[in-house]
């Protein structure tokens, strides 16, 4: 799409593929990017627990390695706490 980056983080237990029925709605006003949550549908599975700074920090690599700069978030579920975690890197500086 075009216009603002729209960053889609999904929720527990599902994938990317939540935002499908949506995206071609979403696509008409924004870029929009999402990801796999690391364990969550196609990513890796690991046995470990992940963190929410450890996800956090998935995603900030993502952004950082599209060259993203700003964008909006949607999220649902227990990923609001990921993207919280986001929020509060930026405000530190540290995130992409």
């Amino acid at each position: 799409g075009t216009g603002p980056v729209l960053l889609l983080i999904h929720g527990y237990p599902t994938a990317s593929f939540d935002w499908a029925k949506i995206w071609p709605a979403l696509t008409n006003k924004y870029q929009c990017v999402t990801l796999d949550m690391p364990g969550f549908g196609f990513s890796d599975k690991s046995p470990k627990k992940y963190l929410i700074k450890e996800q956090a920090d998935t995603i900030s690599e993502v952004i950082r390695h599209l060259g993203i700069t700003s964008a909006h978030v949607l999220s649902h579920d227990y990923v609001d706490t990921v993207a919280q975690e986001m929020m509060a890197q930026q405000l530190e500086n540290d995130l992409a």
